[in-house]
């Protein structure tokens, strides 16, 4: 049976132990911003989460979009202008949550 949620993730301090991410029992969409200057949420973080991910074995979708900081998204707005990588980061998560609940 599928569970009734998924996981995302937008900025924040990602769990990197592999023992309590095996316990997901649903895909993970992580999204961040490659210049972000907190060290627990930029490009390095991100790709430690998502090599714990893969070892924990869990399904996931995580990127780094280049060229932004952190709250890189902030409002429907700069979606509505497709500003860039904004619409990218929505497609992403829509596309995400479409799969994982459709699916």
């Amino acid at each position: 049976m599928r569970p009734d949620a998924a996981t995302f993730v937008f900025y924040g301090e990602p769990v990197l132990k592999v023992e309590a991410l095996a316990a997901l029992s649903a895909p993970v969409c992580g999204i961040y911003g490659a210049e972000d200057p907190q060290p627990t949420t930029n490009r390095a973080a991100a790709a430690r989460f998502q090599s714990a991910l893969a070892e924990a074995g869990v399904e996931h979708d995580v990127t780094c979009y280049e060229g932004v900081g952190h709250a890189f998204w902030k409002d429907m707005g700069q979606i509505e202008r497709r500003e860039t990588p904004q619409i990218a980061a929505w497609r992403q998560s829509t596309t995400f949550l479409r799969t994982f609940f459709d699916g």
